[in-house]
């Protein structure tokens, strides 16, 4: 069950998905090549003539012609906008309205004229029109490049009609002008983003991916429009920053890398618990990256430990595995931005099963790295939706029905560059750690513990833990919350050890070292900590467990001199627990939430949040803006407050050693009350 779950970690798993969408394109690549083969069947004697110049000699070939060809669609009711009418359309007009006579699909847009141009940054047609043509009965063209016109994001084919267009980027040479591709340039335009410069290949990957999705054209743009918002919204949103970016090559981030993830989630699938079941997905994989022929990052997955506990009203179940993936997953390839962003496109999915369509909506996922630092994260959210499934009007094609349930997870990834020949030696310095942990009991009770203090190694074999405010919300079966605040103690000296590969170990009771699921990264100044612990109950099958331990720890090397982070601008991810009273609600800032120093002391937060309940169907999406108060001492511990009438958001941890990273705990409080719990992440954002 757990292995269904994983946001990036199950495109990974999936990796005949992969091949799948590779096999598609190249089907779709072998499609158009034998069209652009079809439409420029014929020849030319004259093309085949020795040209010899008065001095005997052979001037240089000429440049090669770059023919662009594609073809224009629009829904059928706005197809007459563009195409001139004929004596027999004229009369059908009479009987039937065009959006009357609208049909599903896109319609060929026949006898248009098609432009080719340069455009600005706000989409506007720059200088003189280049070539023009004119589509066929298909709704087909074909027009060649000027000499010395190159494909690029701003140069566009449109064609226009009554203050209506349709434009599509010339970033290939098989270019379709569709409602897609106007959606695409117009989000592009939306986003400022640099048109000349953007990744062709970004764009191409991005349409079809689009155009994959089950989208049905009705009679107008604005239907269709709404459509792709909604379907398309978010794979447009996290592709814009690889579209934006020029393209990177992997050969400098090659090595081994270790990917550590967690996720929060809620079961309200068809036959769940009552109320919806609570989810814990966790996992650990080895990663070997290297480079591809056209500098693509190729991923090589390696042994991985998976943890999965879904917690009903009345039990717990647990799923544990560790496999080595590199026997049965092949390498598979990422885009890589100039910034270091890793990029993945995972295409919409559709299952039936017993009648129940599964949903897994397109996703794009991107690893964005901490810019001084081989460490990458990424938020780990997923929405898998079932509906009913059925042939309501006898036609004998069945539609997508009623919304019947949903899984929701919402968590953060971490990949991190492993070291090679690590010693309790390298691990020295103070850090600043952020905590949590979740308590669970097959009877439906919940804790959730979180802390922020320090952490001192000596370099030679011993660790110090600095006392701590521990806070502590707590459900009880009947679903009733409770919170209160303790002091978690200091400790220390305690014995630590390291293998070679960055794996931590503490001192136990006993006075030996306990191996954890900790690793500190090959710079040494990030540790993550992902532990999962189960206890069976007496139930004879071993997947039901009578409670479940997990909990994460993050850690940054302090600054070793005062730190300034005025103007900078950082992205945020986040994600709490929410309890209160029978409510328990997963929410969720998107990496799309940026916190802007204004100041040394303040901040203007814009956040794009995602909120779902528990029992509940609905996600409730929201974005605003927020004024925050910041202090930020010596040592890099920073706390965050955003205050919203009688609500209190407060982050505290700190920042690394440069003020690229920073680790939080946050704690939401609702008229002084704490209701929520969670973890944080900052990533400084380059100018």
């Amino acid at each position: 069950m757990g292995d269904e779950h994983h946001t990036f970690g199950a495109y990974y798993r999936a990796s005949d998905r992969f091949a799948l969408l590779e096999s598609d394109m190249r089907r779709t690549l072998l499609a158009l090549s034998i069209a652009a083969l079809l439409a420029g069947c014929g020849s030319d004697d004259d093309d085949d003539r020795l040209i010899v110049d008065a001095g005997g000699g052979n001037p240089p070939p000429p440049a090669a012609v770059i023919e662009i060809t594609g073809a224009a669609m629009a829904p059928g009711g706005m197809v007459t906008q563009w195409q001139p009418y004929s004596s027999l359309q004229v009369v059908m007009n009479f009987l039937i309205s065009p959006a009357a006579a609208a049909i599903t699909g896109l319609s060929p847009i026949a006898g248009a004229e098609v432009e080719l141009f340069r455009v600005g940054n706000d989409g506007e047609r720059v200088g003189d029109v280049l070539a023009t043509a004119t589509t066929n009965d298909d709704g087909e063209y074909e027009l060649e490049l000027p000499e010395g016109e190159e494909l690029s994001g701003d140069l566009v084919v449109s064609i226009s009609a009554a203050g209506r267009k349709l434009r599509a980027q010339v970033v290939a040479e098989q270019v379709d002008i569709t409602p897609v591709s106007e959606y695409v340039l117009t989000k592009l335009v939306e986003s400022g983003t640099a048109l000349a410069t953007v990744s062709k290949g970004a764009v191409v990957q991005l349409t079809e991916t689009i155009e994959a999705l089950d989208i049905v054209a009705g009679p107008d743009m604005a239907t269709i429009l709404e459509q792709l918002d909604e379907l398309a919204g978010n794979i447009v949103e996290e592709s814009i920053e690889i579209i934006a970016t020029p393209p990177g090559d992997a050969t400098d981030i090659a090595g081994t890398y270790r990917n550590s993830a967690f996720q929060f989630g809620f079961d309200m699938r068809p036959g769940a618990d009552e109320g919806g079941e609570y989810m814990i997905d966790t996992w650990i994989t080895d990663i070997d990256v290297s480079a591809g022929e056209s500098g693509e990052a190729i991923f090589a997955l390696g042994q991985e430990k998976s943890s999965y506990a879904e917690q009903s009203r009345w039990s717990i179940w647990v799923e544990q595995e560790v496999e080595d993936l590199s026997e049965e997953e092949e390498p598979f390839g990422l885009n890589i931005a100039a910034n270091g962003t890793l990029s993945i496109i995972e295409p919409r999915e559709e299952e039936v099963d017993d009648g129940i369509l599964e949903v897994s909506p397109g996703m794009v996922y991107n690893f964005r790295k901490v810019i001084d630092r081989d460490i990458y994260v990424l938020d780990a959210k997923d929405t898998i939706s079932y509906y009913s499934y059925e042939d309501s009007d006898g036609d004998g094609a069945a539609e997508q029905g009623e919304l019947l349930g949903r899984e929701i997870f919402r968590g953060i990834e971490f990949m991190n560059r492993m070291p090679t020949n690590a010693t309790v030696a390298d691990i020295k310095g103070t850090f600043g750690r952020v905590y949590q942990g979740i308590f669970l009991l097959d009877n439906g009770y919940m804790e959730i513990e979180s802390e922020a203090n320090t952490l001192s190694f000596n370099g030679a074999g011993d660790v110090s833990i600095t006392a701590a405010v521990q806070h502590r919300l707590t459900r009880n079966h009947d679903g009733v919350s409770t919170y209160e605040a303790d002091e978690a103690e200091a400790e220390g000296p305690m014995a630590y050890g390291v293998s070679a590969k960055g794996q931590l170990s503490f001192e136990d009771d006993d006075g030996s070292l306990l191996t954890e699921d900790a690793f500190i990264n090959s710079s040494f100044d990030f540790l993550v900590g992902n532990n999962f612990a189960s206890e069976e109950d007496d139930n004879p099958n071993d997947s039901f467990k009578a409670e479940v331990d997990h909990d994460v720890t993050l850690a940054v090397k302090l600054p070793s001199s005062a730190l300034s982070i005025d103007q900078r601008v950082y992205r945020i991810y986040q994600v709490e627990n929410e309890i209160t009273g029978g409510y328990h609600g997963l929410n969720a800032l998107l990496p799309a939430s940026l916190l802007t120093m204004t100041s040394g002391t303040t901040a203007r937060l814009s956040v794009s949040e995602s909120d779902a309940t528990r029992g509940s169907l609905t996600i409730d999406n929201e974005s605003g803006e927020a004024d925050a108060s910041v202090t930020l001492d010596s040592n890099g511990k920073v706390t965050i407050i955003v205050e919203d009438g009688g609500a209190t958001f407060t982050m505290t941890g700190f920042f690394n050693e440069t003020g690229s990273l920073a680790v939080l705990q946050t704690v939401q409080r609702d008229e002084g009350a704490v209701t929520a719990l969670g973890l944080a992440v900052l990533l400084e954002i380059e100018d």
